[in-house]
């Protein structure tokens, strides 16, 4: 990974840069008058830090930056008492929250509006860039909603792979482990979230990785998924939320039965 910043960026930005680069492993590059392409070439992705808006370029899609942006959170926040995410979680205030799927973050900002400033949101990528760029808007972002705001501001993001992260918890951690995998068909459309695309990760499920998951949640596994997915039934979740969307969420309750 490169690490830079925007040639306009303002001169504490270098510093802070080059501070990211090295607390992360990374490599460090001054901006001077290198164009995005110029860094490129060394087929690494290259994350170019700015006052405004963070961004991550890829060497397959160079056109095609990936950046922070509340994404459809922002409007699902007006129903979030109706929202399908709340109905199939059962999310209150005081409980935690992993979102074992970061992405874009808009169900974590959800969770996180849910479970208020006495719960806690954890929310992992495996993609050491992509939850870099997502952290740092979680925390820069301003909106004319101050909870909202503040919502972002309580997330806790880590560059780790949910399988190997959730195995490792101990028992009752948190209170709902929410999974929203990417897909080989995704059903999202919307523009939003295609330069995520090409850091996806194309690892299903399994029954291992849900067994953990029921073993270090107290109150509910949450699964996200096509309406048309196997993944419900071959995993043997049986309770089905059926919106009116493309999407199931599909639960176990781990109060009343472990898998």
């Amino acid at each position: 990974m490169i690490v830079t910043t925007t040639r306009k960026a303002k001169h504490a930005l270098g510093p802070e840069a080059e501070q990211t680069a090295r607390q992360r492993g990374w490599c460090y590059v001054p901006r001077d008058k290198q164009s995005v392409p110029d860094l490129l070439t060394s087929d690494e992705e290259v994350l170019v830090l700015s006052n405004a808006r963070d961004m991550l370029y890829h060497p397959h899609a160079p056109d095609d930056p990936f950046f922070f942006h509340p994404s459809m959170a922002w409007l699902r926040r007006h129903e979030l008492k109706h929202d399908p995410l709340t109905l199939a979680a059962q999310a209150e205030e005081g409980m935690s929250v992993l979102d074992a799927t970061l992405g874009l973050g808009a169900d974590s900002i959800l969770f996180s509006m849910l479970t208020g400033r006495s719960g806690q949101v954890t929310s992992l990528e495996i993609n050491a860039g992509v939850a870099e760029v997502v952290a740092r808007g979680l925390q820069k972002e301003v909106t004319k909603d101050q909870e909202f705001n503040e919502a972002m501001r309580r997330i806790c993001v880590k560059a780790k792979s949910y399988e190997t992260y959730i195995m490792s918890l101990p028992e009752n951690a948190f209170d709902i482990i929410y999974f929203d995998p990417m897909f080989e068909q995704s059903y999202e459309t919307s523009a939003s979230i295609q330069p995520l695309k090409v850091y996806a990760e194309f690892s299903p499920l399994n029954e291992t990785v849900l067994r953990h998951a029921c073993r270090a949640a107290q109150h509910r596994v949450v699964l996200k998924d096509r309406a048309d997915s196997p993944r419900f039934q071959q995993l043997g979740i049986t309770n089905v939320l059926h919106t009116n969307r493309a999407v199931r969420y599909g639960w176990i309750d781990v109060r009343g039965s472990r898998l």
